[in-house]
Protein backbone atom coordinates (compact mmCIF):
# COMPACT_ATOMS: atom_id res chain seq x y z
CA UNK A 1 0.00 0.00 0.00
CA UNK A 2 1.31 3.23 -1.35
CA UNK A 3 0.31 6.15 0.60
CA UNK A 4 0.17 9.63 -0.81
CA UNK A 5 1.44 11.79 1.32
CA UNK A 6 2.27 14.60 -1.35
CA UNK A 7 1.21 18.44 0.01
CA UNK A 8 2.96 21.83 -1.00
CA UNK A 9 3.98 22.38 2.19
CA UNK A 10 7.52 20.33 3.22
CA UNK A 11 6.61 20.33 6.65
CA UNK A 12 3.04 19.23 6.89
CA UNK A 13 4.42 16.42 4.48
CA UNK A 14 7.01 15.41 6.60
CA UNK A 15 4.30 15.72 9.40
CA UNK A 16 1.96 13.70 7.47
CA UNK A 17 4.18 10.85 6.29
CA UNK A 18 5.47 10.22 9.67
CA UNK A 19 1.33 9.76 10.97
CA UNK A 20 0.75 7.38 8.58
CA UNK A 21 3.57 5.48 8.33
CA UNK A 22 2.27 4.30 12.03
CA UNK A 23 -0.61 2.71 10.02
CA UNK A 24 1.65 0.00 8.25
CA UNK A 25 1.87 1.46 4.88
CA UNK A 26 4.73 0.22 2.72
CA UNK A 27 5.84 3.49 0.78
CA UNK A 28 4.48 7.04 -0.24
CA UNK A 29 4.42 8.92 -3.34
CA UNK A 30 4.99 12.45 -3.01
CA UNK A 31 3.80 14.60 -5.39
CA UNK A 32 5.58 18.10 -6.64
CA UNK A 33 4.93 20.74 -4.41
CA UNK A 34 1.90 22.74 -6.59
CA UNK A 35 0.39 26.10 -6.22
CA UNK A 36 4.02 27.64 -5.04
CA UNK A 37 6.08 26.31 -8.63
CA UNK A 38 9.10 25.71 -6.88
CA UNK A 39 12.45 25.99 -8.94
CA UNK A 40 14.76 23.06 -8.93
CA UNK A 41 17.03 23.13 -6.14
CA UNK A 42 13.29 24.23 -4.18
CA UNK A 43 11.86 20.70 -5.46
CA UNK A 44 15.25 19.05 -4.66
CA UNK A 45 14.99 20.40 -1.86
CA UNK A 46 11.72 19.48 -0.71
CA UNK A 47 12.00 16.14 -1.72
CA UNK A 48 15.42 15.41 -0.03
CA UNK A 49 14.45 17.14 3.60
CA UNK A 50 11.20 14.40 3.16
CA UNK A 51 13.23 11.59 2.12
CA UNK A 52 15.72 12.33 5.15
CA UNK A 53 13.24 12.57 7.51
CA UNK A 54 11.18 8.84 6.93
CA UNK A 55 12.62 5.35 6.21
CA UNK A 56 9.94 4.15 4.29
CA UNK A 57 10.17 4.57 0.17
CA UNK A 58 8.97 7.24 -1.55
CA UNK A 59 7.77 7.37 -5.04
CA UNK A 60 7.79 10.55 -6.69
CA UNK A 61 5.05 11.99 -8.97
CA UNK A 62 5.78 14.88 -11.12
CA UNK A 63 2.64 15.83 -12.88
CA UNK A 64 3.31 19.47 -14.21
CA UNK A 65 -0.52 19.36 -15.95
CA UNK A 66 -1.51 19.83 -11.85
CA UNK A 67 1.19 21.15 -10.55
CA UNK A 68 2.12 24.08 -13.17
CA UNK A 69 5.94 22.98 -12.76
CA UNK A 70 7.57 20.07 -14.54
CA UNK A 71 10.27 18.50 -12.31
CA UNK A 72 13.60 18.19 -14.94
CA UNK A 73 15.01 15.10 -15.59
CA UNK A 74 18.05 16.43 -13.53
CA UNK A 75 16.62 16.95 -10.72
CA UNK A 76 14.85 13.57 -10.82
CA UNK A 77 18.21 11.14 -11.09
CA UNK A 78 19.58 13.49 -8.44
CA UNK A 79 16.83 12.85 -6.07
CA UNK A 80 17.11 8.92 -7.20
CA UNK A 81 21.32 9.11 -6.26
CA UNK A 82 21.74 11.13 -3.35
CA UNK A 83 18.35 9.44 -1.62
CA UNK A 84 18.50 5.91 -1.02
CA UNK A 85 14.80 5.84 -0.31
CA UNK A 86 13.58 7.42 -3.39
CA UNK A 87 12.97 4.49 -5.30
CA UNK A 88 10.57 5.61 -8.14
CA UNK A 89 8.82 8.13 -10.09
CA UNK A 90 5.60 8.25 -11.74
CA UNK A 91 5.97 10.36 -14.42
CA UNK A 92 2.96 12.14 -15.95
CA UNK A 93 5.17 14.94 -17.86
CA UNK A 94 4.13 13.96 -21.47
CA UNK A 95 7.69 14.74 -22.23
CA UNK A 96 9.31 11.43 -23.62
CA UNK A 97 12.96 12.95 -24.20
CA UNK A 98 12.87 13.53 -20.37
CA UNK A 99 11.71 10.49 -19.15
CA UNK A 100 14.31 8.13 -21.56
CA UNK A 101 16.49 10.30 -19.82
CA UNK A 102 15.55 8.99 -16.21
CA UNK A 103 14.99 5.23 -17.54
CA UNK A 104 18.51 5.38 -18.70
CA UNK A 105 21.45 4.37 -17.02
CA UNK A 106 21.83 7.13 -15.37
CA UNK A 107 19.61 5.96 -12.50
CA UNK A 108 20.74 3.98 -9.85
CA UNK A 109 20.12 0.45 -10.04
CA UNK A 110 16.87 -0.41 -8.73
CA UNK A 111 15.33 3.12 -9.63
CA UNK A 112 11.75 2.80 -11.48
CA UNK A 113 10.45 4.91 -13.92
CA UNK A 114 6.13 4.49 -13.85
CA UNK A 115 3.81 6.09 -16.43
CA UNK A 116 1.19 8.68 -14.86
CA UNK A 117 -0.44 8.75 -18.00
CA UNK A 118 -2.17 5.35 -19.10
CA UNK A 119 -1.72 6.20 -22.46
CA UNK A 120 1.38 6.30 -22.25
CA UNK A 121 2.34 3.54 -20.65
CA UNK A 122 3.02 1.81 -23.79
CA UNK A 123 5.85 4.21 -24.56
CA UNK A 124 7.38 4.46 -21.19
CA UNK A 125 7.84 1.33 -20.77
CA UNK A 126 9.50 0.85 -24.61
CA UNK A 127 12.11 3.22 -23.33
CA UNK A 128 12.24 1.26 -19.78
CA UNK A 129 9.83 2.24 -17.63
CA UNK A 130 8.70 -0.32 -15.00
CA UNK A 131 4.93 -0.10 -15.41
CA UNK A 132 1.89 2.00 -14.79
CA UNK A 133 -0.14 3.85 -11.38
CA UNK A 134 -3.39 3.70 -13.60
CA UNK A 135 -6.51 4.91 -13.50
CA UNK A 136 -7.61 2.91 -15.78
CA UNK A 137 -6.26 -0.31 -14.14
CA UNK A 138 -9.61 0.95 -11.93
CA UNK A 139 -11.87 0.44 -14.47
CA UNK A 140 -10.20 -2.17 -16.37
CA UNK A 141 -7.63 -4.12 -14.29
CA UNK A 142 -7.58 -7.28 -16.54
CA UNK A 143 -7.02 -5.00 -19.53
CA UNK A 144 -5.02 -3.24 -18.16
CA UNK A 145 -2.92 -5.81 -16.71
CA UNK A 146 -2.71 -7.45 -19.97
CA UNK A 147 -1.19 -4.04 -21.67
CA UNK A 148 1.75 -3.97 -18.69
CA UNK A 149 2.41 -7.80 -18.91
CA UNK A 150 2.80 -7.64 -22.86
CA UNK A 151 5.33 -4.78 -22.28
CA UNK A 152 7.08 -6.52 -19.91
CA UNK A 153 7.68 -9.61 -21.75
CA UNK A 154 8.53 -7.48 -24.67
CA UNK A 155 6.21 -8.51 -27.31
CA UNK A 156 5.46 -5.03 -28.38
CA UNK A 157 3.20 -6.27 -31.44
CA UNK A 158 0.89 -8.16 -28.95
CA UNK A 159 0.96 -4.93 -26.56
CA UNK A 160 0.38 -2.85 -29.33
CA UNK A 161 -2.80 -4.60 -29.90
CA UNK A 162 -3.71 -4.05 -26.50
CA UNK A 163 -3.03 -0.85 -26.13
CA UNK A 164 -5.02 0.28 -28.94
CA UNK A 165 -8.03 -1.69 -27.71
CA UNK A 166 -7.62 0.13 -24.59
CA UNK A 167 -6.96 3.23 -25.63
CA UNK A 168 -10.87 4.88 -26.10
CA UNK A 169 -11.62 3.68 -22.62
CA UNK A 170 -8.03 5.35 -21.39
CA UNK A 171 -9.04 8.93 -23.25
CA UNK A 172 -12.56 8.20 -22.61
CA UNK A 173 -11.54 8.64 -18.79
CA UNK A 174 -10.08 11.68 -19.40
CA UNK A 175 -12.56 13.72 -20.95
CA UNK A 176 -13.08 15.90 -17.83
CA UNK A 177 -10.86 15.65 -14.51
CA UNK A 178 -9.95 13.06 -13.34
CA UNK A 179 -11.40 10.83 -11.19
CA UNK A 180 -14.92 12.45 -12.06
CA UNK A 181 -15.02 9.77 -14.99
CA UNK A 182 -14.15 6.42 -12.67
Amino acid sequence: VIANVGDNCTADTVNFAKDVAKLGVDGFMCVVPYYNKPPQEGMYQHFKTIANAVELPIILYNIPGRCVVNMEAETTLRLANDCENIIAVKEASGKMDQIATIAAPAAPEGFSVYSGDDSATYDIMRLGGAGVISTTGNVAPERMKELVTKCAEGKWDEAWAAHEALLPLMNGLFETSNPILV
